[in-house]
């Protein structure tokens, strides 16, 4: 060849994709190589499964919200947290919410059976009861009257200020 043509061609290594037959170790190796992909496929199949499932749950949540948005501005009216105040009537056995803004009573119900019992002395309590009833009872003065036990009281007069605790001196004694 002449040096002009020589000049004219060149050539550097490449690399190309072909088919080849494969040899056995080979095989192995590709093999292991499918088994690892498959995990992942499964792995990341399930991860979106879960992700699915909770954007649907926060979707639903979404949803519900903006129908009530679109009611309250529908209906002019909302549901949002106001001050009460709840009341005890041990003789009828009853409690009442009521409203300290508009006193409009919001609900009435029937006293728990806990409720109950914080109002009865200690062994009218049956004995299966009287764990709960007992810290009730610790942190009740033995000198204090049935009226000023531990737990909620009646309200006789909202004006008038009630301690229930007494001033002792450094003998530890009433003064």
């Amino acid at each position: 060849m002449s040096k002009k043509e020589q000049e004219s061609v060149s050539s550097r290594t490449i690399k190309v994709i072909c088919e080849v037959e494969l040899s056995d170790d080979q095989k192995i190796a590709i093999g292991h190589t499918l088994v690892d992909q498959m995990a992942e496929r499964d792995k990341r199949e399930e991860d979106f499964k879960v992700m699915r499932s909770f954007h649907k749950s926060e979707i639903e949540k979404l949803d519900g919200r903006i129908m009530e948005l679109r009611a309250e501005i529908n209906t002019g009216r909302g549901n949002r947290e106001v001050e009460a105040e709840e009341f005890y009537f041990w003789d009828l056995g009853k409690v009442k919410v009521q409203r300290t803004d508009t006193d409009e009573v919001v609900s009435e119900r029937p006293l728990y059976n806990a409720e109950k019992r914080m109002r009865l002395p200690l062994d009218e309590i049956p004995m299966e009861d009287r764990e709960d009833q007992m810290t009730l009872v610790k942190l009740t003065p033995p000198h204090a009257e049935p009226e000023k036990a531990a737990g909620p009281r009646r309200v006789l007069d909202p004006l008038a200020v009630e301690d229930d605790f007494e001033v002792l001196g450094a003998d530890g004694r009433p003064e």
